[in-house]
């Protein structure tokens, strides 16, 4: 109806009568009341006529509503974890959907914006849990496990999905790689503030800190490989780092201490 009503307005703006529009648009009048009344949807050929004819961009005549956006995301985010990215065309998602391609081309215009906003979901997902930082007290070693903790449960819950993006991520166009080197930038703030903060207690020394963050985060990758091939779990998978994790910390001179870990016994 939204939409609908939008056209009717753009079609008086420009001054045409429902019989002009549709002479122009080699339709019925018939056609562009339902189009009016919300009744059908344009095609995605007609819908780039009108705005043509209206002067107008597409998505002005079609706004994506938010059930749309939310309809698409979801049915997306399921092909590509069912069939992969490369087989889920636009079609077949508008088809599981059940969305027009218009609908669809008003809400992304391309699949590579649809791909661009399902990273950023899971992204937003992902630093929604590892903002609540980890615990302010207790030694950097088990801060850091729990925040690789908290990536892993998140990641483990959309496992396939991140697969399947982690694997098409060569094919990303400049705003994909934006959006994620914007996320991988927040995340070695993090953990650099972690180590910092670790240095300024005497827990550590001070040292190349985002070397150190960009080792765990190689590590980190690694073990997700083993939760898609071996099944691991968030828990197992902590535990399957904590070698290189201590590794990593030693180069920094740390040793766990009594009453700054989970241990009494020194590293």
């Amino acid at each position: 109806m939204e939409n609908g009503r939008r056209l009717r307005e753009l079609r008086e703006a420009a001054g045409f009568s429902q019989t002009k529009l549709a002479s122009m648009m080699d339709v019925s009048r018939n056609a562009i009341s339902q189009w009016e009344t919300g009744e059908t949807q344009p095609s995605s050929r007609r819908l780039a006529k009108l705005a043509k004819i209206l002067r107008v961009p597409i998505d002005t005549i079609m706004a994506p509503t938010q059930d749309v956006r939310d309809k698409i995301l979801n049915a997306a985010e399921r092909l590509f974890d069912r069939i992969g990215i490369g087989e889920a065309s636009v079609d077949v998602i508008c088809a599981a959907a059940d969305v027009t391609q218009a609908q669809f081309e008003a809400t992304f215009g391309t699949r590579e914006a649809l791909l661009s906003e399902l990273i950023k979901r899971l992204n937003d997902s992902l630093f929604e849990q590892i903002r609540r930082m980890p615990p302010r007290y207790g030694s950097i070693a088990a801060r850091l496990k729990y925040l690789i903790r908290a990536c892993y449960v998140c990641d483990i819950a959309n496992l396939k999905l991140v697969s399947a993006l982690r694997a098409y991520s060569w094919q990303w166009d400049p705003a994909q790689e934006r959006e994620n080197n914007v996320r991988l930038f927040e995340y070695h703030e993090l953990v650099m503030s972690l180590f910092s903060d670790a240095a300024s207690r005497g827990q550590i020394r001070h040292g190349d800190f985002h070397a150190a963050s960009a080792l765990l985060y190689a590590a980190y990758v690694e073990g997700l490989r083993k939760a898609n091939f071996e099944r691991y779990d968030a828990d197992r998978l902590v535990q399957h780092l904590e070698p290189q994790i201590m590794i990593i910390l030693r180069g920094f001179g740390f040793e766990d201490i009594p009453g700054f870990s989970e241990t009494s016994n020194k590293a």
